[in-house]
């Protein structure tokens, strides 16, 4: 897996969602995403079926670069989306989770 650069001296333009990593993952991955301005963040884990699995965050943001954990040790295998909820955004990105 190529790792990801990012200059933190950019301004941030537009809300994004970059594929999470590890992926596939065993335990744990990292969620990275960018916000342009502060809003209430909401990060959620969905199995396959649209079943809520965890919040991850559900707080408010400063602008930038923000990243959080999954702990996913208890969760079975499979597959999951990561939802990420900002202002008027929404962007979802799939996860797998191999034990």
């Amino acid at each position: 897996s190529k790792a990801m650069e990012v200059d933190l001296t950019q301004s941030y333009q537009q809300y994004k969602l970059f594929p999470n990593y590890a992926n596939p993952f065993n335990a744990t991955t990292t969620i990275q995403y960018q916000i342009p301005k502060a809003s209430h963040v909401k990060i959620s884990a969905y199995n396959i079926t649209g079943q809520l699995i965890e919040i991850l965050a559900d707080d408010y943001h400063a602008p930038g670069l923000h990243r959080v954990q999954w702990n996913a040790n208890t969760t079975p295998s499979g597959m999951y989306i990561c939802r990420v909820e900002a202002g008027e955004y929404q962007a979802d990105r799939k996860l797998i989770l191999l034990k």
